[in-house]
């Protein structure tokens, strides 16, 4: 997959996740910086849509997670809050930059997507609407280079030819996809399962790997707006005796109870992803 290297300043953030609230038209921005400031930082946060500033907020602070709650809603629109879905996939850009004494020492440059995916009385709901998910089982294979996209144009080839079959969404079948592939589905309005690779055995090893891999993904690609579901296992994949097996089955709920912990969404019970 994608590998880059780059350089940072006296403080870095390591992590931005933001969890949109469509309901209280609240986007929950959290921040971590890889450690505590000596001095009071500032964390400028502007959030923008198509060019234009929705919001600009600076923080002063001397914590390493910082929590910033931001109403989106935007005065004089006709839409007061772009909400992401298949068919219209809005997008919010997100610029945050780190100063200390004055001085910018990080600058990152993200995006997020304002939608909310609930299960309630057995229907799946986008945007509070019932969603009928029409999937297709993507193994992410191609000829000349197996499972590394070639280019980005062949992952949008791709997802051209999913969306022009008349398929709303992938699952993504036992593969972490490179992260371009998410990016240009939120781009172009793709939904996706994403789902952690099965062993083969169970061990104590297995459980480990499982529980590091999985917290990995949902922390790497937690702001793609297109991923509405974590898939932990796979069939019984690794856990071939859950019936009986009593370590199985606490695998299993552990991951449950992982992806509920480490996605803010999944916070509520009738939750799948928000």
């Amino acid at each position: 997959q994608t590998v880059y290297m780059e350089a940072v300043g006296e403080y870095a953030l390591t992590q931005i996740h933001v969890t949109p609230d469509i309901d209280k038209n609240l986007a929950i921005i959290e921040m971590a910086l890889d450690e505590f400031p000596a001095s009071p930082v500032q964390v400028d946060v502007r959030v923008s849509f198509k060019g234009k500033t929705v919001k600009h907020l600076v923080i002063d602070t001397v914590d390493r997670q910082i929590r910033v709650p931001v109403d989106m809603i935007a005065k004089g629109d006709l839409d007061p809050v772009h909400l992401w879905r298949p068919g219209n996939p809005n997008l919010y850009d997100l610029d945050v930059r780190v100063i200390s004494n004055g001085k910018e020492v990080d600058h990152v440059a993200t995006y997020f997507g304002m939608r909310k995916v609930e299960v309630k009385n057995g229907q799946v709901l986008l945007n509070n609407s019932p969603l009928y998910q029409r999937l297709i089982l993507d193994q992410g294979y191609w000829p000349e280079s197996l499972i590394t996209p070639p280019s980005d144009e062949a992952i949008q080839k791709d997802i051209e030819y999913t969306l022009a079959f008349g398929f709303n969404g992938a699952r993504k079948h036992q593969k972490l996809e490179d992260p371009r592939y998410y990016y240009w589905a939120d781009k172009m309005g793709l939904l996706v399962w994403g789902e952690v690779p099965s062993p083969y055995d169970f061990s104590d090893e297995t459980i480990r790997n499982l529980s590091e891999t999985f917290l990995g993904f949902i922390d790497r690609d937690f702001n793609h707006p297109c991923i509405i579901t974590w898939v932990p296992l796979n069939e019984s994949w690794g856990v071939r005796q859950i019936y009986a097996d009593k370590r199985q089955q606490a695998t299993a709920r552990m991951l449950y109870h992982i992806g509920k912990a480490a996605d803010l969404g999944f916070a509520q019970p009738e939750l799948a992803r928000s």
